[in-house]
């Protein structure tokens, strides 16, 4: 529309100065008309002989001065003023070449820019499947390695496992076994210490488990960040959630719940963005009840 609204306004332009010129010229015209006409009419008057003395030519020239000077002094103001006229136009159409000249730059650029930002994210996101994919747990029983995503569901298996025996020890029978049905304690100081009790498992199990966590799941944590801290003028709101939707489509439920643990070690660098593209809110429908507790805790996050 922008463009359709430059080219009629320069054909405007471009006919305005066409009829200036044309004005210009019909006076230059009218002039030489004049001229002749005052010539036509002294040479009549006077019986048209010329003159040889000196004074008579003189009188002459103040008569057709007199009455052409003031015509040629307002075509020639005309005249000047067309000049201004053109080069303002002139000027301001350089003045829009040069803006249409930074705009096609600045797309160019913000094309650029984009493609960088999705050829990194595809290269990244690749680079984290291979590590997950080179990833192996051996259970404590031994056996032939799990690897993959096979691996991290086992690690959280082993997770939930080492968490059960702890709150064994002073949970009941009874509280324990709702705690696995509904995965609420009313409770609330017991609620604190379940929830102190699983972000303690979970540091120790990053620890015993760098290959992965120090490796590919920080990874997976970055490019998460990266892509939602990218500017707006360089990534538009809408692409940064196709990719994290990406991101959420492409995890399973062990490492969404690993990411939901986390959340409470990044929670001072905006862990809202968890909520923001709402990358976690699967895990209510998880049949893991320590991942649907730390949910039902996380207002960070959902």
């Amino acid at each position: 529309m922008d463009d359709e609204f430059d080219d009629a306004r320069y054909e405007a332009d471009e006919k305005h100065t066409w009829r200036l010129i044309a004005t210009g010229l019909a006076g230059l015209f009218a002039i030489s008309i004049i001229a002749t006409t005052a010539v036509a009419l002294y040479i009549n008057t006077f019986n048209g002989s010329l003159s040889d003395t000196q004074g008579d030519w003189g009188t002459f020239g103040d008569y057709l001065g007199g009455i052409l000077n003031p015509i040629v002094g307002l075509v020639t103001v005309y005249l000047v003023l067309i000049n201004v006229i053109i080069q303002r136009k002139e000027l301001r159409n350089s003045v829009r070449e040069m803006r249409d000249s930074n705009d096609a730059l600045r797309r160019q650029n913000d094309a650029i820019a984009e493609q960088s930002f999705q050829t990194t994210f595809f290269n990244w996101i690749n680079s984290y499947n291979n590590i997950v994919s080179n990833t192996e747990w051996t259970g404590p029983g031994g056996g032939p390695p799990h690897r993959g995503h096979s691996a991290l569901s086992n690690m959280l298996d082993n997770f939930n496992l080492v968490m059960a025996n702890r709150l064994r020890v002073f949970m009941t029978g009874e509280s324990f076994q709702a705690f696995m049905d509904n995965s609420i304690i009313e409770d609330e100081e017991l609620a604190q210490i379940v929830e102190n009790i699983i972000l303690e498992i979970w540091l120790a199990t990053k620890k015993r488990r760098e290959d992965y966590f120090e490796g590919g799941f920080r990874s997976l944590v970055g490019v998460i960040f990266w892509v939602a801290e990218q500017p707006l003028k360089t990534v538009s709101g809408t692409k940064k959630f196709e990719c994290l939707r990406i991101i959420e489509s492409q995890t399973t439920n062990a490492e969404k719940t690993f990411l939901l643990y986390e959340s409470w070690t990044i929670r001072d660098r905006n862990s809202s963005v968890f909520k923001d593209y709402r990358l976690l809110n699967r895990l209510g429908r998880s049949s893991d009840p320590y991942a649907r507790f730390m949910l039902t805790r996380a207002n960070h996050v959902s």
